[in-house]
C-alpha cells in the first residue's frame, strides 16, 4: 500500500511535461519516437488517473492481494519478518496506539519524557514504512499493518493489549470509521480500555454507546 498509493496518485502527466518534451526535441536531447510516446501515455493517462486517484484506496486494496499471488512481497513480509527475527507471531504490548499521526507522536514524547519506562509496554500499528523505521530505531515496538484490517489487528495482539490507543479521526481512516473501530476492537477485547479520537462534539455519543472509555475531541489540522 505505501508503495502503490504514491504511485497512483503521481501518474498523471502534465501539460507541463509536453512543453519540456518540445524542448528536449529542439535541443536534440530525446528523440522524435520519444513525442508519440509521451503524446500517447498524456491522453491516455488525462482521464484514467483522475479516476484513479478519487478511487487510490479501494484500488489500492483491490490489486494488492493479486500482487502477493504473484510473489512480490509488501512491508508486512519483509520488514516486518526481519523485526520479529524469524519467530513468527509476537505479541503487541501492553498499551497498543493504533495509527500514528501527531496525537500519537505527541502522547509518544510524553512518555518518553515522563514515564520512559513505560515505552516497554507500548506497541504500534501503522502502515507508512518512515513510521515503522524511525520507531523501530528508537526502540519501540510496530507492526506494520493496516489498522482497518481484523486479520491485522489480530496479529498485532490486540485481544491481549489492556489499553486500546486510536487517535486517528475519520478524516484519517481508510475504510474504516471511529465507531466501527470501536464496535471490532470491544468485540476482539471486551475488558480492555478502548481510548478514541472524534472529529466533531456531535460524534461523541455514538463512541461511547460503540464501547469507547474515553473520547477525546481533535482536529487532524
Amino acid at each position: 500500500m505505501p508503495v502503490l498509493v504514491p504511485a497512483i496518485n503521481l501518474c498523471q502527466i502534465s501539460e507541463f511535461s509536453l512543453v519540456v518534451l518540445a524542448l528536449g526535441l529542439q535541443k536534440a536531447h530525446v528523440g522524435a519516437e520519444a513525442k508519440g510516446m509521451v503524446t500517447f501515455a498524456f491522453v491516455l493517462l488525462a482521464p484514467l488517473s483522475t479516476l484513479a486517484m478519487t478511487q487510490s484506496d479501494s484500488l489500492t486494496r483491490t490489486v494488492i492481494p493479486w500482487f502477493r499471488r504473484i510473489g512480490l512481497r509488501d512491508l508486512d513480509k519483509t520488514a516486518l519478518a526481519h523485526s520479529r527475527g524469524e519467530s513468527g507471531h509476537r505479541h503487541g504490548g501492553r498499551i497498543l496506539i493504533l495509527g500514528f499521526f501527531r496525537t500519537a507522536s505527541s502522547l509518544l514524547e510524553e512518555l518518553a519524557h515522563r514515564k520512559h519506562a513505560m515505552l516497554e509496554d507500548v506497541a504500534v500499528v501503522d502502515f507508512n514504512p518512515e513510521v515503522f523505521k524511525t520507531l523501530t530505531a528508537r526502540g519501540v515496538r510496530v507492526d506494520y499493518g493496516d489498522i482497518s484490517q481484523r486479520d491485522t489487528l489480530i496479529h498485532a495482539g490486540v485481544q491481549s493489549a489492556q489499553i486500546l490507543v486510536c487517535t486517528l479521526p475519520d478524516a484519517l481512516l481508510k475504510g474504516m470509521s471511529s465507531a466501527k473501530m470501536v464496535r471490532q476492537l470491544r468485540e476482539l477485547n471486551p475488558g480492555a480500555k478502548i481510548i478514541v479520537t472524534a472529529d466533531v462534539l456531535t460524534d461523541v455519543p455514538s463512541l461511547y454507546s460503540a464501547g469507547a472509555d474515553y473520547v477525546s475531541v481533535g482536529s487532524p489540522r
